[in-house]
C-alpha cells in the first residue's frame, strides 16, 4: 500500500515516491482477490487508473479495453479527487471540476461517460435547486 508520508506529502512526489502512488491499483487488486465476494470488482479496481488515450497505469490500457466499471470509477474517483482538499493543493471548485472532466473526455476519461457524468451532476443539482 502507499505510505502516508507519500500520501501527505505536501509538496512534488519523487520518482520512487511516485512509484508508489503507481502501484495502488495493483495493491488494490490483490487485496480484493483474498475476499471471494469482492472479486468482482477486481477489474475495477485494477483498471481505474487507465487512460481512454492508452497514457495510464498499471497496464496502458486504451478506449473500450478498460473495463466500463473502471472507466466510471475513473471519472468518479478523478472529480472526488479533485473536489477534496490535498496537503499539496486547495480543492477545486465543483464547477472547475466538472470543466477539468469535460477537456479530459477522449484523453483521460471515456468521452461518452465524462460527458454523462457532468450532465447527471448538472441535473442533479438543478434538482435540489428546484426543489429547495
Amino acid at each position: 500500500m502507499v505510505a502516508e508520508q507519500v500520501l501527505r506529502k505536501a509538496g512534488p512526489l519523487k520518482p520512487i515516491e511516485f512509484d508508489t502512488i503507481r502501484r495502488h491499483p495493483v495493491a488494490g487488486a490483490q487485496l480484493l482477490q483474498a475476499i471471494p465476494a469482492a472479486r468482482p470488482g477486481l477489474a475495477c479496481v485494477l483498471f481505474h487508473h487507465e487512460r481512454w488515450d492508452g497514457a495510464g497505469y498499471p497496464t496502458g490500457r486504451a478506449g473500450k479495453d478498460i473495463p466500463i466499471d473502471a472507466r466510471v470509477l475513473a471519472v468518479a474517483d478523478a472529480f472526488d479527487a479533485m473536489t477534496t482538499p490535498r496537503p499539496y493543493r486547495r480543492a477545486l471548485s465543483v464547477s472547475d471540476a466538472l470543466t477539468e472532466i469535460i477537456r479530459c473526455a477522449g484523453t483521460q476519461f471515456d468521452p461518452e461517460l465524462a460527458l454523462n457524468f457532468v450532465q447527471m451532476w448538472e441535473q442533479a443539482a438543478a434538482s435540489a435547486r428546484a426543489a429547495s
